[in-house]
């Protein structure tokens, strides 16, 4: 049986730059990225009144339209936004190995908790949540990371 051997010219700087990449995959930094892409993205989507899929949110109901309307806030297109504060509370943190968004526990000028209705306004539109466009830009953000780490 033959045994073949195979030798690398430059092989230690391969492994120290291999190491160098696996030291470096993870970080905050990449997952600070997200994050802010992640947030941008969910807040643009909703305020132009478009859930996940890119569909337009199903209308305000006939009566709260009216309200919207009486205090001088628009009742269609649906935005998800009365006050403003429920998507000012939106944010996330990151560690080296993940991204968590989520919405502050703060209330509005009303009371209203700003999770709370985040939770409630997803069942019927669903909005916080990631379309496939979006998974792919995070994939995309990764690609990007691992090429720089790449060319160093």
């Amino acid at each position: 049986m033959a045994i073949l051997e195979v030798f690398i010219e430059g092989d230690k700087e391969l492994l120290a730059k291999l190491e160098d990449i696996d030291a470096h995959l993870l970080d905050k930094s990449v997952f600070d990225t997200i994050g802010f892409y992640l947030l941008t993205k969910i807040k643009a989507r909703t305020l132009k009144g478009k859930d996940v899929r890119g569909k337009l949110f199903k209308a305000y109901d006939p009566s709260y339209k009216l309200f919207r309307i009486k205090k001088n806030r628009q009742g269609s297109p649906v935005n998800l936004s009365f006050t403003g504060s429920m998507l000012a509370s939106m944010t996330f943190t990151s560690k080296d190995d993940q991204v968590n968004v989520f919405f502050l526990p703060t209330e509005d000028q009303y009371g209203g908790k700003n999770p709370v209705k985040a939770f409630f306004l997803n069942k019927d539109r669903r909005f916080f949540a990631l379309s496939r466009d979006e998974v792919e830009g995070v994939v995309g953000i990764m690609h990007k990371h691992i090429q720089r780490l790449l060319e160093q």
